[in-house]
């Protein structure tokens, strides 16, 4: 089991720390034992979260909460990629929680540099990235658009045939084809897409911290998300994009309508937003700050 490789790596190179990344859920199992055995040995631990649902869990009060709690006691530095989630920590006494955001990844900068001089802006192009599944908003989204007269949408990732269906169906309430569905697409042809669009629309239910928002960041693409997760702190509270509520047809028009409508207030999120996932995305930025809390 993953547990037993990881004691014998403890046993075997003795290292100062040990750092696990978990998701929560059924993960804080093997996160458990495997700091319980780290601090019987005196070695450090850091507990990094890539999800944004600690303060869910806290709230629920179930066995997940409890499970964490135990885990918390093994623990030296909790790690969070939201200030929602360091907030919760705090009001829970957990101590010692640090933040450190996910990183841009280098090998989008360099295909962001590579296609950006080649690729066009399409005027009224909204774009959506990710699984197309109803709690990232798809329904809402496409029954915003067809209340939209002069708004196209292409919607990249993979999508069954009924939610297909039912999408296609909300859409008929509008003439002509304005929704496409491009299916899975490779990492630089979705590069492309965003560089190509007019704005990125993520209407997400729940997110953590969703890297689609920072590659619409580093190409430049206005942005239109949901205020949940880590999302307002990645767009800076409003600075860097329009942050709205989830679950709304309603806002997600109002949104679109007001940031398509203002080519200034359009070019000046986008210009934002690329100058801040440049200067506290970057690998380095997130590379020093991990170095950071290992040196503790």
């Amino acid at each position: 089991s993953l547990v037993k490789v990881v004691k014998r790596r403890i046993r075997s190179e003795k290292p100062d720390t040990v750092h696990l990344c978990t998701t929560a859920s059924l993960g804080l199992i093997k996160d458990y034992f495997i700091f319980r055995y780290a601090k019987s040995r005196g070695i450090r631990t850091v507990l990094h979260f890539h999800c944004g649902r600690i303060p869910e869990i806290f709230r629920n009060n179930n066995w997940e909460t409890k499970l964490l709690k135990r885990v918390f006691k093994n623990t030296d530095i909790p790690v969070v990629m939201d200030n929602s989630s360091l907030l919760t920590l705090d009001r829970m006494s957990v101590q010692g929680a640090v933040y450190v955001p996910n990183p841009l990844s280098s090998f989008v900068s360099k295909m962001v540099s590579a296609n950006e001089g080649n690729v066009e802006r399409v005027d009224k192009r909204l774009l959506f990235v990710g699984h197309v599944v109803d709690i990232k908003g798809v329904y809402e989204l496409v029954e915003a658009c067809s209340r939209l007269s002069d708004v196209t949408l292409r919607m990249v990732g993979h999508v069954e045939d009924d939610v297909k269906s039912r999408l296609e169906n909300i859409a008929s309430a509008r003439e002509g084809n304005w929704l496409c569905f491009t299916g899975g697409l490779s990492r630089e042809e979705t590069i492309k897409e965003m560089l190509a669009a007019d704005a990125l629309v993520a209407p997400s239910y729940i997110e953590g911290f969703p890297n689609v928002i920072l590659e619409a960041m580093a190409c430049g693409t206005p942005i239109i998300a949901s205020g949940v997760g880590a999302i307002p702190e990645m767009l800076d509270n409003g600075k860097c994009g329009v942050v709205i509520k989830p679950r709304s047809a309603d806002e997600i028009c109002n949104a679109v309508e007001k940031l398509l409508s203002d080519k200034e207030l359009k070019s000046s999120m986008a210009a934002k937003a690329k100058e801040r996932v440049n200067n506290e995305y970057s690998i380095s930025s997130v590379w020093d700050r991990l170095v950071n809390v290992w040196k503790g």
